[in-house]
């Protein structure tokens, strides 16, 4: 929330929806900073998406009455399972999720996009098996300074990362905290924005 503040628009790139909890946790962060940035955009890439009914049955007794909310919202918009980009609005088009529905190596290729921050879930065996070529397009759709979080200590994904022009610091896991590798974009040469 710190990094979008007083901003127009906040890009977030996700490769691994999931049962987007992680969304709705952004979301919810965007919704109760009164410093917000006027637009939260989230592109994410979803491999093996769920159904809409898998999706209320894993958001079903949320812990909270606002949180319940959200997930209900992102329930009811929740897209048929093609492989499309589909556009989800809420906040009256201020919150924009971006749902790409397809493998991270088909849909990473054709982005057009600028992200503020990224969270690289399920990119280990993507990075590992095409190295350079996948972390470089990473590289490509990274804004300035832009930051990003994958799970764990994968040597390939730090070496692709790296190459890309991000700076890499592993971090231990603490308590129920998984370990992660953080890193900022920081390129020694930057070409213009598409």
């Amino acid at each position: 929330p710190g990094r979008w503040q007083g901003r127009a628009r906040f890009v977030v790139l996700q490769t691994c929806f999931g049962d987007g909890h992680a969304f709705l946790a952004a979301w919810r962060a965007w919704r109760e900073d009164p410093r917000r940035c006027d637009r939260l955009v989230v592109v994410a890439i979803e491999p093996d998406p769920l159904s809409r009914e898998g999706l209320r049955a894993r958001h079903a007794g949320g812990p909270d009455t606002a949180g319940q909310a959200l997930a209900e919202a992102l329930v009811a918009a929740w897209p048929p399972r093609t492989p499309d980009l589909h556009l989800l609005d809420f906040e009256g088009g201020r919150v924009r999720l971006m749902l790409a529905l397809g493998a991270v190596a088909e849909w990473l290729p054709q982005l057009t996009l600028q992200a503020d921050a990224m969270w690289l879930d399920g990119v280990t065996p993507p990075l590992g098996d095409s190295g350079a070529r996948m972390a470089g397009r990473l590289g490509a759709l990274a804004a300035d300074g832009a930051t990003a979080a994958v799970p764990g200590h994968d040597p390939a994904v730090m070496a692709g990362l790296a190459a890309a022009g991000f700076q890499v610091e592993p971090l231990p896991g603490t308590g129920d905290a998984e370990a992660l590798t953080v890193a900022r974009h920081a390129p020694r040469f930057r070409p213009p924005p598409p």
